[in-house]
C-alpha cells in the first residue's frame, strides 16, 4: 500500500511525496489475503444471497425499503449479491420465475435459486431476529 505523504517543502508550501511499502507491511497483506481464502475454503456459505432490486421509482416507499434492506445486510455483515431488474428484463424474469408470480415487484430476496421472500417477510425476519433463517444461511 503506497501512500503520499504531505510535508512542507523550503518555502513552507505543502508537497507529497512517494513513501514506498516497507516489506512488512506486505506481508501483512499477503498474510491476510490468504487467511481470508483459507477461511472461505474451509467455512463456505450454503450459498449467496441475491437481492432484486430497481434502480428506476418514482416510489418513495419502494426506496426507502430498499434502503432499509441494504443496511440491514451491510449492518450485519451479510455478502449479498444486488441485480437491478430495471437494467435487464432477464433479471426481471427470473425474478419472478423465482417468487412463482409473474407480477411480482422488487425488493425480493432469495438464496441462490431459493426464494425467501419480500420486503414484508425480510422485516418480520428482523424483528424475530430469525435473518439468518430467512436468508437460509444455516
Amino acid at each position: 500500500m503506497c501512500v503520499n505523504k504531505p510535508h512542507l517543502d523550503k518555502v513552507g508550501v505543502a508537497r507529497h511525496r512517494y513513501i514506498k511499502p516497507k516489506p512488512a507491511h506486505l506481508v501483512c497483506i499477503f498474510s491476510n489475503f490468504f487467511l481470508v481464502l483459507l477461511l472461505n475454503h474451509h467455512f463456505p456459505t450454503m450459498g449467496s444471497v441475491v437481492y432484486y432490486y430497481t434502480s428506476v421509482s418514482g416510489n418513495m416507499e419502494l426506496k426507502k425499503q430498499q434502503q432499509r434492506i441494504e443496511m440491514t445486510l451491510d449492518g450485519k455483515g451479510i455478502n449479498y449479491e444486488k441485480v437491478d431488474i430495471a437494467a435487464s428484463q432477464e433479471a426481471k424474469d427470473k425474478m419472478r420465475a423465482l417468487v412463482g408470480d409473474p407480477t411480482a415487484l422488487p425488493p425480493q430476496i432469495c438464496n441462490g435459486n431459493q426464494y425467501c421472500g419480500d420486503f414484508v417477510m425480510f422485516e418480520v425476519a428482523v424483528e424475530n431476529g430469525e435473518l439468518e433463517a430467512f436468508l437460509k444461511l444455516r
